[in-house]
């Protein structure tokens, strides 16, 4: 893997990942947390944002449940204008051409499964390091005003991304974990609603 270049570094990593059919995205950049289990059809997990509130969401195919929690229920009503009323402590429940589903899905990036990234800008790999005990060979995007992306690739077993590290705030931190574990997405138990008209 270290007599690789950068940027076969970073595509084999993402390939890799998509290989695997599922895996766990934890997500962190100013603003927004999420931890998410995903497949190519599938995403169970929760996002939260900060000021906002939070919500938890199911993606099985085309289909989408939300439940958000009070905070965020207000600030979606507030941002419908006048008279809009959200069930709370409710699921709702559409596909992912409805408007307000199809934005809290927006964190579920089941298409790094069938289209897995490929480099397309100049990388530059470092030494081998570790990264929580695992060997791993990092491979930087460098980008305007000191912001930084570094991919972490095992070197050992699968050649797996299993992390990414941003300074930018564009840019999530991302870790990678539990590759290869069904997601199990399902229709949540409790009151389930018809997401309201966009």
């Amino acid at each position: 893997m270290q007599k690789r270049s950068a940027s076969a570094i970073y595509n084999i990593g993402h390939k890799a990942n998509a290989d695997a059919g599922s895996l766990t995205e934890t997500r962190s950049q100013p603003g927004t947390k999420a931890k998410l289990s995903l497949s190519a059809m599938e995403c169970v997990g929760t996002v939260s944002k900060t000021g906002l509130g939070s919500y938890e969401i199911v993606v099985k195919g085309d289909e989408v449940w939300a439940k958000l929690d009070a905070n965020l229920t207000k600030a979606v009503e507030r941002m419908a204008g006048p008279g809009a009323s959200l069930p709370s402590g409710a699921w709702l429940h559409g596909t992912t051409s409805h408007g307000l589903l199809k934005g809290l899905a927006s964190y579920c990036h089941t298409e790094q499964f069938t289209k897995p990234d490929t480099a397309s800008a100049k990388l530059t790999k470092g030494a081998v390091t570790k990264v929580d005990g695992q060997p791993v060979v990092p491979v930087s995007l460098s980008g305007g005003e000191g912001a930084n992306v570094t991919y972490y690739v095992a070197t050992t077993g699968k050649p797996r991304l299993i992390r990414q590290e941003s300074t930018s705030k564009s840019v999530p931190t991302l870790a990678y974990s539990s590759f290869g574990s069904p997601v199990g997405a399902e229709e949540p138990s409790g009151k389930i609603v018809p997401a309201p008209k966009d």
